[in-house]
C-alpha cells in the first residue's frame, strides 16, 4: 500500500465520526423497534440500521489502511498484530495521541533503523 498524505490526515477524524455515527444509529434502530411494534412505523428502524452498518464499514477505512501500511514496512507483523497496533492508534485521543502522519513516520523509521541493524 502507498503512502498517502491525505488517508493520513482524515483517518482520526473519520473514525471518531464513524464511531459517533454507530452510536447514533444504534439508538434510531432501538427507537425504531420500539415505535415499529406498538405503531407499525419501521422507517426509523431501517435508517438507523442503515446509518450503523455504513458507519461500521467507513469507519473499518482507516484501520485497513493502516493496516495494510504497517505490513507493506513491517513483514514481521502478522495481521492481527498489525489490526491491534492501527486501532489503538485510532482511538487515542487527540490531546494524548499523535498524528497519524508521525505516526506512520515512526514505523517507517523504525523498520529502516531495524533494516540498518541487520
Amino acid at each position: 500500500m502507498n503512502y498517502n498524505p491525505f488517508l493520513n490526515k482524515i483517518s482520526k477524524p473519520l473514525y471518531k465520526a464513524s464511531i459517533f455515527f454507530i452510536r447514533i444509529g444504534m439508538i434510531a434502530a432501538l427507537i425504531g423497534l420500539i415505535l415499529g411494534l406498538f405503531w407499525k412505523v419501521w422507517l426509523i428502524l431501517f435508517l438507523g440500521l442503515g446509518c450503523t452498518i455504513t458507519s461500521l464499514i467507513v469507519g473499518n477505512l482507516p484501520t485497513h489502511y493502516l493496516t495494510s501500511l504497517l505490513k507493506a514496512y513491517d513483514e514481521s507483523l502478522t495481521a492481527k498484530e498489525a489490526t491491534n497496533i492501527a486501532q489503538k492508534h485510532l482511538r487515542e485521543s487527540k490531546e494524548s495521541g499523535t498524528d497519524t502522519t508521525i505516526f506512520v513516520m515512526d514505523i517507517i523509521d523504525g523498520v529502516e533503523r531495524k533494516k540498518r541493524k541487520e
